[in-house]
Parts: structure tokens; C-alpha cells; sequence
């Protein structure tokens, strides 16, 4: 592999990524860029710059990573650009050092393109990464941290209007403006309730797990203030606040399960206690919400919220065959269409079971979407 050097699959990508653009007229107007990691089983006494230990979003902070940094166009998710870089990079600061490298990029493809924008999610912004973003030729549309701006969390759902495009059907958003990052853009507020049964689905799970936790360190204060349990160094005040921390430190469960730690006697007590207060402000003030903004300030709202929020390919293939759907419909009517296997007893000679398979009962989309989709070809054979 040593023939094959970074500037050889450099030219190898730009070459690539233009006959695409020139033979299938990808649309350019929107690129997409994030970043990700990899961990690997690389040895840690293995010489080599880009592995290195960080933070692993597969949580194997034991393993040397890899991380990736992917540009795609938001046309069918087409790779167009790409940079390996060392592990222990957060992706913000990637970000901001590689804008001059999409920048040139960008005057590659976009010689039949007068505008194009990059949307990246969070964890790619920094005031720097923004400022170098003045410097290029690219729009954007990225998001924020909700918890960073309450004021914006704070806008009761009665000043949300409700979008009507057909891949956006039904979806409550919220516009304004704020100076983000030192700037003034436009905001776009969204509330989705498939994220927000979602979110407070892992909510209740991660209190679940909590609690069992605190209760299990309770019970072990209470043993050891009652002489039952002995040896060992005695838990401090200190010591047994951190592994609570630790305990509450899934997102959000810190905000609910309200936990306090005393002295008695001659021993340490726990007591804790779910905040209905706490989780009826998240659901009605957080939950379900994701905050977008951009400096298209000219963009509708459906622009914003699509560029971000993109079609899946399986959206993409219905829409080339007239059925304009959202994502939420598309898996809802899917859901709905079930296959039961019929098992009839073994006859006399016979060394397998028969089977056979039928389907539910289908209305018209579901029908439609069957045959589109040729889901027919994941039917098994019978029996």
C-alpha cells in the first residue's frame, strides 16, 4: 500500500466525484459535512500518529480511534470529499482547519453552481469554525445545543406554525432571529414527535436503571452504618457524591433524580427522590425540539429544516414514483404491513414442517408501497 500515497487518492477522489456530478447532474446546491470516529485494535505500542485514544462515540475509550470527516451532497448522499484524521481531534476543531481544503473543493464542483450550502450538526460548531466559514464561498445551515438557549425553548407551541410540504407534513416550527457565534442568523425551532416519544422513551429507561443503582449504594450505606457490612475503606461524603454523579450522568437524569447524601450516626445515608416539576418542564420546554439556524436568511422554512433533515434514500426512490411522503408516513405505513407463517403438522414422511406465508390485509398506499418498493422479493419461499 505504500504505492498508493494520500496524493494519489486525492486525485483519485477528485476525478471520481466530478464524473459523477457530470454524469448523473448530482445536485449540488446542499452538501453535507460530519465528522465521526472509529475505533480500532490497533496496539498502543504500535508507532502511528492517527491513532489515538479520545473520545469514542461507540464508547470504547480503551482502543486507540480513527476519525473520519465525510462531505456528501444532500442529492442521494453521494461521497464527494473526505480527510482521515487523528483520534484524539475533536471534530470542531477539524472542522475549522479544514475550510480552506472544502473551499477548494467547492470551486471543483460548483463551476455550474452559484450557490451552495454546507449543512453539519453540532458538534462541529466553535466561534473559530464560523469565522472561517466568512472566508469561503459557503452558505450553511447547522444546529445548536437546545440547552444552550432556553429563550428559544422557552416559546410556548401556540407561536409554532405547521408546516404543509409534503415531506414536512405536520411538523410545528418556530422562526426568529438571534446573534449566534457572534452573528446574526435565522433560527428555525422544529417539534417532532416521534423524537420526543423517543427521547423520553431513554429518558424512563435511563431513570430506571438509575434508580436501581441508587437503591442497590443505599441499602450498601445502610449495611455498613449497621455494622453489617465491614472491611474496607469507609465511603466519604465526597467519595459516594461522585458515584452518584456517575450513576445520574446519562443526559437528563441528572435534571430528574434528585439525590442527597448525609451523615448519621456513624455511617452516610441516601435518600432520593424523582422531580415531577423537573421532568414536567422537560417534556413541555425540551423534549422533541431541535434548533436550526443558518445565515440563508431569504430561505422558506421547509428549505432550512430539509437541508438539515435530509430525505432518506428510501424517500428519495417513493418520490421518483409520484408518492410524496414524509419519513414519519412512509415507516408508519410500512409498520402496518405484517406476514404471518403458517405451520402445518408434519404428515407421515415428510422431514420438515409445511409452511406458508401470507400477508396482512393492505389499503391502497400500503399496496402501493408494497409494489414500488418490490417487497414481494423479501417473501420466503414456501415450505
Amino acid at each position: 500500500m505504500h504505492r498508493v500515497t494520500p496524493k494519489h487518492i486525492l486525485e483519485f477522489e477528485k476525478q471520481m466525484a466530478q464524473r459523477l456530478v457530470e454524469r448523473f447532474q448530482l445536485d449540488l446546491r446542499a452538501l453535507v459535512y460530519d465528522g465521526a470516529n472509529f475505533f480500532t485494535y490497533i496496539n498502543t505500542r504500535t508507532p502511528a500518529d492517527l491513532p489515538q485514544r479520545g473520545h469514542n462515540k461507540q464508547k470504547r475509550g480503551d482502543l486507540r480511534q480513527v476519525s473520519l470527516g465525510l462531505l456528501v451532497a444532500a442529492d442521494f448522499r453521494i461521497p464527494l470529499f473526505h480527510k482521515v484524521y487523528a483520534g484524539n481531534i475533536h471534530d470542531s476543531v477539524e472542522f475549522r482547519s479544514i475550510t480552506e481544503d472544502l473551499a477548494f473543493h467547492y470551486r471543483q464542483l460548483a463551476q455550474s453552481c452559484e450557490h451552495i450550502t454546507l449543512a453539519f450538526d453540532k458538534g462541529n460548531n466553535s466561534e473559530e469554525a464560523f469565522g472561517a466559514l466568512e472566508d469561503t464561498p459557503f452558505h450553511f445551515v447547522g444546529s445548536l445545543v437546545p440547552s444552550q438557549h432556553p429563550d428559544l425553548l422557552a416559546v410556548p407551541r401556540g407561536q409554532f406554525r405547521t408546516l404543509t410540504a409534503p415531506r414536512l407534513e405536520g411538523v410545528p416550527v418556530y422562526r426568529t432571529q438571534k446573534k449566534v457565534f457572534g452573528q446574526a442568523r435565522t433560527i428555525v425551532v422544529t417539534f417532532n414527535h416521534n423524537l420526543f416519544d423517543g427521547q423520553l422513551q431513554g429518558l424512563t429507561a435511563n431513570l430506571r436503571k438509575a434508580r436501581h443503582k441508587l437503591r442497590a449504594l443505599e441499602t450498601q450505606l445502610r449495611r455498613r452504618r449497621e455494622g453489617q457490612l465491614k472491611g474496607g475503606q469507609a465511603p466519604t461524603l465526597d467519595s459516594v457524591r461522585k458515584q452518584i454523579r456517575s450513576l445520574c450522568s446519562a443526559q437528563w437524569v441528572g435534571k430528574v433524580l434528585q439525590a442527597e447524601v448525609r451523615e448519621v450516626g456513624r455511617g452516610l445515608e441516601l435518600q432520593f427522590h424523582t422531580d415531577q416539576t423537573a421532568l414536567d418542564r422537560l417534556c413541555r420546554l425540551q423534549l422533541g425540539k431541535t434548533v436550526l439556524f443558518t445565515d440563508n436568511a431569504d430561505w422558506s422554512e421547509e428549505q432550512i429544516v430539509l437541508a438539515l433533515l435530509l430525505s432518506s434514500l428510501l424517500q428519495r426512490q417513493l418520490a421518483s414514483q409520484q408518492e410524496e411522503l414524509s419519513i414519519n408516513r412512509i415507516l408508519e405505513e410500512l409498520a402496518g404491513i405484517r406476514e404471518t407463517l403458517i405451520v402445518y403438522p408434519r404428515r407421515q414422511g415428510q422431514r420438515r414442517f409445511p409452511t406458508v406465508t401470507c400477508l396482512s390485509r393492505m389499503n391502497p398506499l400500503q399496496r402501493r408501497l408494497f409494489s414500488v418498493l418490490d417487497l414481494a422479493r423479501y417473501q420466503p419461499p414456501a415450505r
